[in-house]
């Protein structure tokens, strides 16, 4: 049984440790020979020539590559993921923001136009009413000039039958 108590856990070192430099363990006595190690330091311990390698190869050498795929935190491993979601919801908001302004300047720009339409029609009831009023009092002023042109006359023939 393998068990790895140490900061750096064998499945998580590419992910967290790749461009550091890796704790070393000492080399089991019944590992086989025919595995290669990328490097293995050889210290005299209690007079006693031991082999240390890196604890990795260790664990590489014991697991296959699918088993050690499954042991792998995936939420780790991909850590720009979480990143990506926010991104896209920040995305999908601000595109739901764009959208919203957008109707609000369509529904405003339409309410301007009614409320310019209104006032078009505003305006040439007024201009109409100007019209109106322009004539009735053209009419009234033909009618005071007739009433004065009659009251003229009659004050001339008073005078003249006078």
């Amino acid at each position: 049984m393998l068990h790895f108590n140490g900061g750096v856990k064998p499945w998580t070192w590419q992910t967290y440790y790749a461009d550091h430099k890796l704790p070393l363990c000492a080399l089991p006595e019944n590992m086989p020979e025919n595995f290669n190690f990328n490097s293995v330091v050889q210290v005299k311990l209690f007079c006693k020539l031991v082999s240390f390698v890196n604890c990795v190869d260790i664990w590489n050498s014991f697991i296959s590559e699918e088993t050690a795929c499954a042991l792998r935190d995936y939420k780790q491993e991909w850590p720009e993921e979480p990143t990506w979601i926010a991104n896209m919801g920040e995305k999908v908001a601000k595109e739901e923001e764009e959208r919203i302004d957008r109707e609000k300047a369509r529904i405003q720009k339409q309410e301007l136009q009614k409320e310019e339409l209104k006032a078009r029609a505003e305006s040439q009831a007024k201009i109409l009413r100007v019209g109106e009023l322009a004539a009735a009092a053209e009419a009234r002023e033909r009618e005071a000039d007739m009433e004065r042109e009659q009251l003229e006359r009659a004050e001339q023939a008073e005078k003249s039958g006078r």
